[in-house]
């Protein structure tokens, strides 16, 4: 959710974090309490409130979107 979201980003074979510095991803799933900052786990938030949010139909992609009287 953070590389698709943009916290972080893709760099090569590395992530690049929010502070500039790349790691491997591995290295980051190794250890997530270091790189899963309180910061970075706000921004996640918000983003997957805005994502997952049960009846927001803003950010919908699709046609399909119900209607009260279906």
């Amino acid at each position: 959710m953070a590389l698709a979201s943009g916290v972080f980003e893709k760099a090569s074979t590395r992530v690049k974090l929010p502070n500039g510095k790349t790691e491997f991803g591995k290295t980051i799933n190794n250890n997530p309490e270091k790189y899963f900052t309180d910061e970075v786990m706000e921004k996640l938030e918000t983003v997957c409130n805005q994502y997952f949010k049960y009846g927001n139909n803003e950010n919908r992609t699709d046609d399909n979107q119900e209607s009260d009287t279906e």
